[in-house]
């Protein structure tokens, strides 16, 4: 007897796979498919080239030991920023070089970070691989940290008035606009005598309204001249001891760990020194403190040129077929002396949130470096809880570098883009395998042979 629900059955599952079928048939579903996979493997293989490739922080050690003989030998002691930057830079190398050894192919890199670290944390070592040691910065460094703070305290008297007046001077002016347009239409006619009509604006002009208020700008004449009268000159200033010459860890440390020339293996002594001296030319310090002392010098000039303008300043309004306008020579001015106040307000408290940083992020470096060595070896615990540790470690490792020196990239060793062109050669691989077996399929009919081939009638 002929089972019925058994054909019907059969007939289900043929029409549903004719429809697959027919969807590779009909369209470019391979390529979709074979696109999908190459991403994947593009990405696998970019991922696990870069845990197999790791990117170094570039280290640039201080000799600070050179520095501290070198001062005895000329009988002075070490000023406070001479004193607080050898010793920070050190600090935060010793941490990126306990990073670079954890993140080295083989091992486990917790277990490989904890150990660096702990090496370096053991106040029971009687063995020391350098100078000094972490333990020992940690002890040291916040007091150095706030003779340094001390040092510029000018800085950070002047930077909120410095600031206030940039204010007064913004507030001085209101910039605000007003566009016109017109609109216009055209119309259109198809085959079929429907008509249809299309509209735009187009641009007339605009008016500029420049709004003065003269109390604002009276009273930005006299922020300056208070400013100006109490500080006559900012500016910092320090005889910098410097190292004369390399030790071999230092050296060791600089060859492995920062790009040399094309063909070049070794850095040369002179280069070497000029690794050794990124704790002073990198430092936000020596950033900035030259262009606070030049800003502070024009500033000068734009009190006496604003004096002259003030009596004439006024309300203006223009009408231009421009959207921007530069305004009259009063507002120029103030926009101009408003930039250079900020400009210089910032930069000064970038310098002042160097120390500071170092000052609040010390004790919280110091306890997580203790429970890091805790967690790993005591309780053997490699899992989330340890990698949080270590992420919050590096991270504040990274903040006091980043805001003690400005100009330096030791902190940044982000190589995950080499993810990108993995992923790309992948997916590019892919399509082309996928439009090539389509080409393939449509030619050689395979689709619907597979159809065919793959039908069978059930009783």
């Amino acid at each position: 007897m002929y089972d019925y629900s058994r054909r019907s059955h059969s007939r289900r599952r043929t029409s549903i796979k004719d429809s697959v079928i027919s969807s590779f048939r009909n369209t470019p579903t391979e390529a979709v498919l074979t696109t999908i996979l190459g991403l994947s493997i593009g990405l696998g293989a970019g991922i696990s080239y870069v845990n197999k490739h790791p990117v170094y922080h570039p280290l640039g050690f201080s000799e600070v030991s050179q520095v501290e003989r070198q001062a005895r030998d000329l009988g002075v002691d070490l000023e406070p920023f001479n004193d607080y930057l050898p010793s920070l830079n050190d600090f935060c190398m010793k941490n990126f070089e306990t990073n670079n050894y954890a993140r080295e192919e083989g091992g486990v890199y917790v277990r490989k970070f904890a150990s660096e670290l702990d090496i370096r944390m053991d106040e029971t070592n009687t063995f020391k691989i350098h100078h000094y040691m972490l333990y020992e910065l940690h002890d040291v460094l916040p007091a150095k940290a706030m003779n340094a703070k001390k040092a510029v305290e000018h800085f950070e008297k002047a930077a909120p008035l410095t600031r206030g007046a940039a204010n007064h001077f913004d507030k001085a002016w209101n910039y605000h606009t007003w566009d016109h347009y017109h609109e216009e239409c055209s119309t259109s006619t198809d085959s079929d005598g429907n008509t249809t009509e299309t509209c735009w604006d187009v641009y007339d002009g605009t008016d500029h309204y420049f709004d003065y208020y003269p109390k604002w700008g009276r009273s930005a004449q006299k922020q300056l001249d208070v400013l100006l009268n109490l500080y006559q000159e900012m500016k910092y200033k320090e005889n910098f001891i410097i190292a004369n010459k390399t030790e071999a860890e230092g050296e060791y440390a600089a060859d492995k760990t920062n790009v040399h020339a094309e063909g070049e293996s070794r850095f040369s002594q002179a280069e070497l020194l000029t690794i050794s001296r990124r704790w002073l030319t990198e430092s936000t310090l020596r950033v900035n403190e030259p262009q606070i002392r030049r800003n502070w010098g024009e500033m000068h000039g734009d009190l006496a040129t604003w004096e002259k303008l003030l009596p004439r300043a006024k309300s203006y309004h223009t009408y231009t077929y421009s959207h921007w306008d530069s305004g009259p020579k009063e507002y120029q001015h103030c926009e101009k002396t408003e930039k250079r106040l900020d400009t210089t307000a910032r930069m000064m408290e970038e310098i002042l949130h160097g120390p500071n940083t170092t000052l609040a992020r010390l004790p919280q470096m110091e306890k997580i470096a203790h429970d890091i060595i805790s967690t790993v070896y005591l309780n053997e615990d490699h899992g989330k809880s340890a990698k949080r540790l270590i992420r919050d470690y590096v991270a504040l490792n990274k903040q006091v570098y980043d805001a003690n020196f400005k100009g330096g990239d030791a902190s940044d060793i982000n190589n995950w883009w080499w993810v990108l062109p993995f992923a790309f050669g992948g997916t590019l691989l892919g399509l082309g395998a996928g439009v090539l077996f389509d080409r393939w399929a449509d030619r050689t009919d395979f689709w619907g042979r597979f159809i065919q081939g793959g039908r069978r009638r059930i009783y």
